[in-house]
């Protein structure tokens, strides 16, 4: 074979390798696209989720209850709420011979983040709430609940003003 033969099929082969590096680099170019921005709209999806979904009570147990306070008794309850806002109301409901004083306190515990429920992610944040009664409460015989949508058919306290 002669070297200009030679050298005609090398430069035939790298034409082809050069022409099958770009076809190979615009695929992968063009997938990633692809994906990043089906990515994108996932995320934006997720996001517009969460910004309208309501925050709601997800667990609430007692931390302290009937800890004596300046002649009153200072129940401590501890909430998760999901999907918190800066701007969400606590509701409560206290079914008991002892009377709500003063203002519901909110206190951040700094747990949050994110958990699954019902197959989906939903942010979290924890709260102490923190309320003072005239009385003791029995956590046996009375009833404490936070909400954080208001309900017509319970009568409850906001802040100390009766709704």
């Amino acid at each position: 074979m002669e070297t200009t033969t030679l050298h005609s099929i090398f430069t035939f082969v790298g034409i082809i390798a050069a022409f099958l590096s770009a076809f190979s680099f615009l695929g992968t170019w063009w997938t990633g696209k692809t994906i990043d921005n089906s990515n994108n709209q996932k995320i934006q999806i997720l996001q517009q989720e969460i910004i309208n979904s309501k925050p709601n009570i997800y667990s609430q147990f007692p931390e302290k209850i009937n800890d004596v306070s300046d002649k009153l008794f200072k129940q401590t309850f501890r909430i998760s709420v999901n999907s918190p806002k800066s701007n969400m109301l606590i509701y409560t409901n206290l079914s008991s011979i002892a009377n709500k004083i003063g203002k519901l306190e909110l206190e951040k515990t700094g747990d949050s983040g994110v958990r699954e429920q019902n197959g989906k992610l939903v942010p979290f944040e924890d709260f102490l709430c923190i309320f003072k009664t005239d009385a003791e409460i029995n956590m046996e015989t009375d009833k404490v609940v936070f909400y954080t949508e208001e309900d017509q058919n319970i009568n409850y306290t906001i802040n100390n003003q009766q709704k």
